[in-house]
């Protein structure tokens, strides 16, 4: 296909085995075709498609430059892929060397390591979209070099969970990844979360949408990476259950809600050993340590204690000491609606975060705040409602039955105020490991908001006056701050 592509026997013969063996064996016949001395000789380089000859053309030309002609990691690798097949001196290593030097510069450039939302579609991506034409490992065992080059890639560009999980653009780019990019993002060590829930809550997500796309040795493959020990009480208890009922009732279907491959006995030995392990690490706990010992030495015969599964070792805190805040907003548009709307009970829930979701995901649930009203009430209540995620949402399994237990968030729910056009007074609500919330209710207080009173509103009627201060930019906004484990790991300690 395409024009004859004019070449010299010289340089192919020195830089191609494949051209060497063709040259050596077929230029004798070239005076049959009308050339002499071979000069005539015609060789046929055979493709699998129209597709791949402007890169065998360049893995040809590669001999005759020494560069790679490549615009991006997809070319580079299907150059790599022809190079390697006809067996061109430097063109696979050159080809890897293009790509690491893409990976690196697009890693090093990054803003403080944080993942940035851009349209530009990021080399570790578009590296992962293009795993039909990674070669063979046992074949090409240097590739592995490259691999795990876009592997370390991978963490500076998503960060941690909590990044991913609250930014509608990254939460995007995850599900688009294959198995083996999401393998490798779980399995990084520098990979940060809250707690190890979000973790698994990640992977739920990615399952959720990817299911069909996988087969069980893979499901199996990506759920061993979660440290199951390491979730917290609420996971273990209602969470860790639910999917080894899904796997142990759904399995034999293949139906989406048995992902995770866990029978309940090993669920209820992680529960145990989980358990045992945490009150051994407080004082005066001699009693707990051999209890440990003796539990995990039960379980060695049955179950593989060095699968990530029993890892205690912790990932990196992606929540700083200060905190991290998502801001949100409710518009005044939205807030006259519900206003207006009949009845004399008004629930509002934020509708948008700034990265572009409806709830912050943290600790394994979605927690989203909520303003409750009483029509003619003098103040409006704040309230923090948590969520079970539709990922563990299971309605194969007993008619979709919501889980029954509490969760906790250590966090300040901030709504904002203003006095001409500057910040004034927060109205902060503060939740801790003691402020236990229903997973499906709210918490919160009935009178957080105190509301203007007519004599207060200047003959004002809109149904919006009440909201005075709380008003600004056409919006009423606030936000939800959220604190490391820390202050929750301290109290449950103190609570013993």
């Amino acid at each position: 296909m395409g024009s004859s592509l004019p070449g010299h026997k010289l340089v192919l013969r020195s830089t191609s085995e494949w051209f060497r063996t063709k040259i050596d064996r077929w230029a004798g016949e070239a005076a049959k075709v009308g050339g002499t001395d071979g000069l005539g000789l015609e060789l046929r380089v055979s493709l699998n498609s129209e597709e791949e000859e402007p890169a065998a053309r360049a893995a040809i030309g590669f001999a005759y430059t020494g560069r790679v002609q490549a615009g991006s990691i997809r070319e580079a690798l299907e150059v790599r892929r022809q190079a390697a097949y006809l067996q061109v001196e430097g063109g696979v290593e050159a080809c890897d060397e293009f790509i690491r030097g893409r990976l690196q510069a697009a890693s090093g450039s990054s803003s403080n390591g944080r993942a940035h939302d851009g349209t530009d579609q990021p080399p570790v991506l578009e590296f992962f979209e293009c795993v039909a034409l990674f070669p063979d490992p046992a074949e090409e065992p240097s590739f592995a070099a490259v691999l795990a080059c876009a592997k370390q890639a991978l963490v500076p560009h998503f960060h941690d969970a909590l990044a991913v999980l609250n930014s509608s653009h990254l939460r995007k780019q995850l599900l688009a990844m294959p198995a083996v990019a999401v393998e490798a993002l779980l399995e990084a060590e520098a990979f940060g979360t809250d707690t190890e829930a979000s973790v698994l809550l990640l992977l739920a997500t990615w399952m959720e949408a990817n299911f069909d796309r996988t087969e069980a040795p893979t499901r199996k493959r990506l759920c061993r990476l979660v440290r199951l020990v390491q979730l917290d009480r609420t996971y273990l208890s209602c969470v860790l259950p639910a999917l080894a009922a899904a796997f142990s009732t759904c399995a034999a279907g293949d139906l989406t809600c048995a992902w995770f491959p866990i029978g309940f006995m090993e669920a209820a030995f992680i529960t145990n050993l989980s358990f045992t392990t945490h009150l051994a690490s407080l004082p005066n706990s001699e009693a707990h340590k051999v209890a440990r010992e003796e539990l995990s030495a039960a379980g060695e015969n049955k179950y593989d204690l060095t699968s990530p599964w029993y890892s205690f070792a912790a990932r990196p805190q992606c929540v700083p000491d200060v905190g991290t805040t998502y801001g949100w907003s409710i518009s005044e548009q939205e807030l006259k609606e519900a206003l207006e709307a009949a009845g004399d009970e008004i629930l509002l829930e934020v509708s948008q975060f700034q990265a572009g979701m409806p709830y912050v995901a943290a600790r394994g649930f979605l927690w989203r705040p909520r303003i409750y009203i009483e029509r003619g009430a003098s103040a409006a209540g704040l309230f923090l409602s948590c969520r079970t995620p539709s990922a563990y949402q299971m309605p194969e399994l007993d008619g979709g039955e919501q889980m029954a237990g509490v969760a906790c968030l250590d966090a300040y729910l901030t709504v904002h105020s203003w006095e001409d056009g500057a910040r004034e007074d927060d109205i902060v609500q503060d939740f801790d490991v003691f402020s236990q919330i229903c997973i499906g209710r709210s918490l919160g207080i009935d009178d957080m908001l105190p509301l203007l009173q007519p004599a207060e509103m200047a003959g004002n009627r809109s149904p919006l006056a009440v909201w005075g201060s709380y008003l600004h930019g056409g919006k009423l906004s606030g936000s939800l701050k959220l604190l490391p484990p820390l202050r929750a790991a301290a109290g449950a300690v103190a609570a013993q």
